[in-house]
């Protein structure tokens, strides 16, 4: 059988890299993490870093001066270098002896066009799940305010600094006679009025629907007369100015693992001050780039393939190098932890 990985030169991998509609996957796969932080390619990460979380969302002015006076002497935003280690996503996968041996007494043709497909599918699957890495990064850092990494003998924290004045925590929410919208104006009114949107769990929903006063609202709403998430979420944005949205989506670390991990903590809810970006997640060069076998630049995820002899293998890898990172974390990101 003819070794079709060579027809795969090293250009044309970098071709299927860079050319991958990174922007549709993200939409296609709804992953919201990557929308509110999406990728940007990098080669200084410190630099990039640097200009990214420099500036303050409150804006500063210039003083009237007296005719003749000498002109104040302004000054920068304070920057305390923001140390935080990148991380690497990576996994690969193989074609072996008994998989292709499946598909050819299968009755499926092992020709080379056949071939190829399937080299091309793990391709783009290898490239979605590291995507989906970086996604549950993304939403970790919304939720948490720090990433805690601790797999495959990378075992670190990334501490944002937000200050304890953004957490602001409740409790009661399960007890139907609790003021749940008195909350999330009080929340609306600590952050100044600046919150648009928020991200929560079904679960808190339940308590949202459950809540005496959202049912005595509906109820003597002669247009509604009980109560729907429909409407609990519009008397959420009339009365505290806030769009919610609700998120249960999960991830499992395996096909075969039939354990569920939520992205967005069951119990939180994230506060945000804008409907667009928060932040970015910075990705730079991997490891396959800086082993400099090929000449161009990758796009955000790097894929390399490979052949092993004995057995007869075929192998795809698919890697990232990145981190998100916030705008300006104290305007734009509120944190509360809800018990019940």
């Amino acid at each position: 059988m003819a070794d079709f990985l060579k027809t795969l030169k090293g250009e044309e991998l970098v071709a299927i890299s860079r050319d991958f509609d990174y922007v549709q996957a993200v939409n296609d796969m709804g992953l919201i993490g990557l929308k509110l932080m999406p990728m940007v390619r990098t080669e200084n990460l410190k630099v990039a870093i640097y200009n990214l979380v420099k500036g303050a969302q409150v804006p500063v002015i210039a003083l009237v001066h007296a005719f003749d006076a000498e002109a104040r002497i302004g000054d920068r935003p304070n920057y305390e270098e923001f140390k935080a280690q990148l991380f690497l996503i990576k996994e690969k996968i193989n074609q072996g002896e008994e998989l292709r041996k499946k598909v050819k007494d299968m009755g499926m043709s092992a020709d080379e066009k056949t071939m190829m497909d399937a080299l091309y599918d793990d391709i783009s699957n290898e490239i979605s799940k590291v995507l989906v890495g970086f996604e549950r990064r993304a939403c970790e850092a919304l939720c948490k305010a720090q990433l805690t990494i601790n797999e495959n003998g990378a075992n670190y924290t990334v501490n944002y600094g937000l200050n304890a004045a953004n957490r602001v925590n409740f409790s009661g929410w399960s007890n139907p006679t609790h003021d749940i919208i008195g909350d999330l104006v009080a929340l609306q009114t600590a952050a100044k009025g600046k919150i648009k949107r928020q991200i929560i769990s079904t679960k808190l929903m339940g308590y949202l629907l459950a809540n005496n006063k959202l049912n005595s609202m509906a109820a003597n709403d002669p247009n509604q007369g009980y109560l729907t998430r429909e409407y609990a979420l519009n008397v959420i944005a009339r009365l505290a100015g806030i769009n919610v949205i609700v998120d249960d989506r999960t991830f499992r670390l395996s096909y075969n693992d039939a354990t569920e991990y939520r992205f967005f903590d069951e119990d939180v809810v994230v506060s945000l001050t804008t409907e667009g970006e928060v932040g970015q997640t910075l990705m730079t060069s991997t490891p396959t780039e800086d082993f400099g076998e090929v000449d161009a630049k990758y796009g955000f995820i790097a894929v390399d393939q490979w052949t092993d002899h004995d057995p007869k293998t075929s192998w795809t890898l698919a890697e990232g190098v990145g981190l998100p990172v916030f705008f300006d974390i104290n305007n734009t990101l509120y944190l509360s932890t809800i018990t019940a």
